[in-house]
């Protein structure tokens, strides 16, 4: 039995008023490509979030998803990829195929893509400066800046070479292998194809000395029987430079829940370890100071003859507390999922609290793929750890794309509390991907919403502080209260949805961090 995975798309609806006429859309349209290439002070954002027009009038989350993510590469026709011109190449993002608008292209060697697809497409959070026409892209701990046209780039403050990005019609295009392989993914080039393929959680690795299968095994969370079987080897000899299968992502393999490991036993007293997933910005040193050890215990206990790790390799923590990781640091470890009669990939990502996009990703699908009955699926799950506040009035303050996603999920209720009247109301997460698109769960709590912008409903944001259900975690946000676009919850009396951002939160229309909102999450949050 096949089960088709069917989108609902987040289309403003025209029946309820709430489609701007031809010219009013096309000023809407030149705002935001101005938006691009102008200063986005704090008077210019100010004026467009509560006068000249919406920034997220017109999103569309999931009929943009539905678009960008083509077919997966073995669901292509028999005549492949073709570019549209010359300098025009495909782009497979995590065996995703992406249909972007304006389409990347290849200039003096160098790949680039429109900016916009950097928070969609790599969870990352961008900032535009018109003056000094200045790009800056926030992921986890790690920081990029770069002038538009220069050859010049910061990592962390760090200066570093980089191929000149450039803005063509309006739209500003950045180099995406200095991106990708900046944020740790793998990069590859075909040129008969055209295309390129990026990869976020490689599944090859290259032996380096020093190297044995027991240290990368464990590098990467497998046993040495399970990377012997995935490379159909007989014996443990292995050669520098030699290139091994180390996951099956096809194929959802169960792993545990952080957990204790007891050590063999040996006579001696026994040592427990914890599992960690390196993230982005992650340095030996940090990590082990993060879980009271030494960088020395963890070379040990991974087989490191150096200090070189990468994002999403696997660590075993000497002595670490199973999900108490101190100071910070998320975790992830995996379950698994049997597709049931009645599943697909939208109320999957639901009910286990994650992104749609990263449920397929992980399981190697595309919007437009098919589940069946039967089919096992790898369910990553995250620890999120509870971050200091500066007072009992303020909330966390965590990043959207790597912390608040996943403590504020889809399907989550919260009771969001404004930080200037505080006034509360309820709301659920419904939809989006860039930020939280969220709906007053009742007629009473929409009524509130709009007591609190003084009577009527506007795109001007506010501070609030999201009392998530289940968790009691409370998080420093903003949010507008006007409604637009697609709604989840009928009976309301509220017409649409509203927008909650976070830090490095994102707009769904430019892909861009909007300054206004970002200022009121550092409000919420009581830092400057």
């Amino acid at each position: 039995m096949i089960i088709l995975f069917v989108l609902t798309s987040c289309m403003p609806q025209q029946e309820q008023g709430m489609m701007p006429h031809v010219q009013e859309q096309e000023a809407l349209e030149n705002k935001l490509n101005q938006l691009n290439l102008e200063d986005t002070d704090s008077t210019s954002l100010q004026s467009v979030d509560s006068h000249e027009g919406p920034i997220d009038f017109q999103e569309s989350f999931l009929g943009d998803l539905q678009f960008e993510h083509g077919a997966m590469p073995s669901e292509q026709n028999d005549h492949g990829f073709r570019a549209l011109s010359a300098n025009q190449i495909n782009l497979i993002v995590d065996g995703v195929s992406l249909n972007l608008t304006p389409r990347p292209f290849i200039e003096n060697g160098t790949t680039l893509i429109p900016i916009r697809a950097l928070s969609t497409h790599f969870g990352a959070g961008v900032w535009w400066n018109g003056d000094s026409r200045t790009v800056g892209i926030n992921k986890g701990d790690t920081n990029i800046t770069f002038v538009v046209g220069s050859t010049v780039a910061r990592v962390n403050n760090q200066q570093v070479n980089v191929p000149p990005s450039k803005i063509v019609n309006d739209s500003t295009f950045v180099p995406i292998r200095f991106i990708s392989e900046t944020f740790g993914h793998e990069v590859n080039w075909n040129g008969s194809t055209r295309t390129v393929t990026i990869d976020s959680t490689p599944n090859t690795y290259t032996v380096e000395a020093g190297d044995t299968l027991w240290s990368i095994a464990n590098r990467f969370g497998i046993s040495v029987d399970q990377l012997r079987e995935l490379n159909n080897m007989t014996d443990d000899r292995i050669r520098i430079g030699q290139t091994l299968i180390v996951t099956e992502r096809p194929q959802a393999q169960p792993q545990p829940q952080p957990e204790v490991q007891p050590q063999p036993a040996t006579g001696e007293p026994q040592e427990s370890f914890t599992t960690y997933r390196v993230q982005s910005g992650d340095t030996l040193s940090r990590i082990a100071n993060r879980f009271n050890t030494t960088v020395q215990a963890i070379r040990d206990a991974n087989g490191l003859t150096n200090d070189q790790i990468f994002v999403n390799q696997m660590l075993r923590i000497p002595g670490g507390s199973a999900g108490s990781n101190p100071g910070g640091g998320v975790t992830v470890s995996y379950t698994t999922h049997t597709v049931r009669s009645g599943d697909n990939a939208w109320n999957l990502s639901i009910k286990y609290g994650i992104p749609m996009l990263e449920l397929l990703k992980e399981n190697n699908l595309s919007v437009n793929s098919s589940l069946s009955v039967g089919q096992q699926l790898r369910i990553p799950v995250y620890n999120v750890p509870v971050k200091p506040v500066t007072s009992d009035r303020h909330g966390e303050l965590l990043d959207w794309w790597t912390e608040a996603r996943y403590v504020f999920p889809i399907g989550k209720n919260a009771a969001i509390t404004d930080v200037q009247t505080g006034r509360t109301f309820r709301v659920r997460h419904t939809m989006g991907g860039n930020h939280s698109d969220s709906e007053p769960l009742t007629s009473r709590d929409a009524q509130i919403m709009r007591e609190v912008w003084g009577g009527s409903y506007s795109w001007t944001p506010r501070a609030v502080i999201v009392h998530v259900d289940d968790n009691n975690r409370r998080l420093a946000a903003a949010m507008h209260s006007f409604p637009h676009a697609d709604q989840a919850i009928r009976d309301n009396n509220y017409n649409g949805h509203f927008c909650i951002h976070f830090l490095n939160s994102t707009r769904h229309n430019d892909g861009l961090i909007q300054d206004s909102m970002q200022r009121q999450v550092r409000i919420a949050a009581g830092v400057n």
